[in-house]
């Protein structure tokens, strides 16, 4: 797990408890951490702070964290920064909007202390490999030299894996018709 003294991530929810809570699960690992309750604090904060990555919840007044994340994407800045939605919206055309705006993951609250923080872990590693100029959520392949290029090649990001694992589970699925008394297996004695 990449070290994370140093490391700064910045979280957007206009909920005070949820900021106090992210606080204390990532403060003691030696991330620092910027707790903003709103998108235009974010945007004011920026040119003070450059984050490592950046958690946003979705439903906040005035700017939600989609229009939100499109901002981020659009400025030189933040363009690359890794964003994670942590929020209570669970639906399937969430995640798809999350990652057609260049989100990177999406953590469905509540969550779970430990695997958020691994996946917080994932992306700032990941974003420290980023080529210049890769969009957000682009594969990083290494030299083909590398052993690990075939594998990264073959895997790619979490999030996409994510809606591909949604799209499996959103098929229909047809229940069996319960057995007939002459199709059900004879108890052996």
């Amino acid at each position: 797990m990449a070290s994370a003294l140093g490391k700064v991530v910045v979280a957007v929810d206009d909920v005070i408890d949820n900021l106090d809570l992210l606080k204390r699960i990532l403060t003691p690992l030696g991330y620092s951490f910027y707790g903003c309750s709103d998108g235009q604090s974010l945007l004011s904060l920026l040119p003070l702070v450059q984050p490592d990555l950046i958690l946003l919840d979705v439903e906040m007044p005035v700017l939600n964290g989609f229009d939100l994340c499109r901002t981020l994407r659009q400025r030189r800045e933040t363009a690359h920064t890794p964003v994670l939605f942590v929020t209570g919206r669970n639906s399937h055309a969430d995640l798809q909007h999350a990652i057609a705006l260049g989100g990177n993951d999406f953590v469905v609250k509540p969550y779970d202390p430990i695997k958020l923080r691994a996946r917080i872990a994932h992306w700032i590693q990941r974003a420290g490999s980023m080529q210049p100029g890769a969009p957000p959520n682009a594969v990083q392949v290494k030299p083909a030299s590398s052993p690990e290029s075939k594998i990264e090649a073959a895997h790619p990001s979490l999030l996409q894996n994510l809606v591909r694992e949604i799209d499996r589970m959103a098929d229909p699925v047809v229940p069996a018709e319960p057995a007939t008394a002459a199709q059900r297996p004879t108890e052996q004695r």
